[in-house]
C-alpha cells in the first residue's frame, strides 16, 4: 500500500502538468487560427427584402430553358424542364427601380403533379455593405401557392456561415408569357457582418503596381496573363501590371456609401 501511494503522489503531479500544458498549447493553437481569418465574430440576424423578376419572354430574357425531357413539352405542367437564370433583384416591384442584386442559378420543374420547382440559386447582391456577397437558396417553390418557404444553406462575405429562410409571394404574374415578379422576404442569421466590410474597405486602399505595400492576403500571386485573365472577376478582380508582365489580381472596388437593407427593416417573425 505504501509503494502505491509513493507511486500515485508522484505520477498525479506529472499527469496534472501534462493536462495543463496540453491546455496551454490548445488555448495558443485557438488563437492563431483566430488570427489566421478563422473568427468570424459573432452572429447577427438579417432581413432583406426585395424583388425578384424572372423574365422568359422578351427581347432580353434572364430566364433559358437548357434541358428537358422527351416527355415535358407533352406534360401539363413542364415536369423535366431546366432553366438556368440571371434574374435582376430589386428594391420595389418596378423592374427599373433600383437593382440590388441577381438570383444566378437554376430551377427545374420537378412534379408531375402540379407547377412545382426545385430552386438552386444564389442571390449575388451588389449594393451597399453587402456588395460582393451572396446567399446560396435551395428549397421547393410551388408557384401557385400563396407563399413559399425556401432554405437559406450557405453564404459568403457579409454572411459567412448564412442559415436561414426565404419567404416568396408573387407579386404579379403573366398567364401570356410566364413573366413574373416575386417578392421575397430572407432571413439569415450569419456571421461576417461589418468586419466583412472593414475587409473591404481595407482592400480598396490598396492598388497600383507596387506590390510589396498590398498584404498577401489582397494579392493572389500569378504568373502569366492568361491565368490572370482566368481568374480576375469581372468588376471584382483588376489586373495590376508589373514590370511588362500583368501577373497579379488585386481588389480594388470601393464599396458603395448606400445601403439598400438593413438589419432594423424589423424583427425576426417568432
Amino acid at each position: 500500500m505504501a509503494s502505491f501511494l509513493r507511486f500515485t503522489s508522484t505520477a498525479f503531479p506529472a499527469a496534472f502538468s501534462f493536462l495543463l500544458i496540453s491546455i496551454v498549447v490548445i488555448m495558443l493553437l485557438v488563437a492563431v487560427k483566430a488570427q489566421d481569418g478563422f473568427d468570424f465574430g459573432p452572429e447577427k440576424k438579417t432581413h432583406l427584402h426585395f424583388f425578384f423578376h424572372d423574365v422568359v419572354t422578351g427581347p432580353s430574357p434572364t430566364a433559358t430553358r437548357v434541358v428537358e425531357a422527351a416527355t415535358t413539352n407533352s406534360s401539363s405542367n413542364g415536369f423535366g424542364a431546366v432553366v438556368m437564370i440571371d434574374d435582376a433583384l430589386t428594391e420595389r416591384p418596378d423592374p427599373s427601380s433600383k437593382l440590388v442584386g441577381r438570383a444566378q442559378g437554376m430551377y427545374a420543374l420537378a412534379s408531375r403533379d402540379e407547377v412545382a420547382l426545385l430552386m438552386a440559386l444564389n442571390y449575388h447582391f451588389v449594393d451597399g455593405d453587402y456588395n460582393g456577397s451572396t446567399l446560396a437558396v435551395l428549397g421547393r417553390n410551388s408557384v401557385f401557392s400563396a407563399t413559399r418557404e425556401m432554405s437559406v444553406v450557405g453564404g459568403t462575405g457579409y454572411f459567412r456561415l448564412a442559415r436561414g429562410y426565404a419567404v416568396a409571394k408573387t407579386h404579379t404574374f403573366e398567364m401570356s408569357t410566364g413573366n413574373a415578379v416575386v417578392e421575397y422576404d430572407v432571413y439569415v442569421v450569419h456571421r461576417g457582418g461589418p468586419q466583412w466590410s472593414e475587409e473591404r474597405q481595407q482592400r480598396s486602399r490598396f492598388g497600383g503596381s507596387n506590390m510589396k505595400d498590398i498584404p498577401p492576403r489582397v494579392v493572389t500571386q500569378l504568373n502569366a496573363v492568361r491565368t490572370v485573365t482566368q481568374y480576375c472577376g469581372r468588376n471584382l478582380m483588376v489586373p495590376v501590371t508589373n514590370g511588362n508582365e500583368q501577373s497579379h489580381c488585386v481588389v480594388q472596388r470601393s464599396p458603395p456609401k448606400d445601403v439598400f437593407m438593413t438589419n432594423e427593416l424589423r424583427d425576426f417573425p417568432q
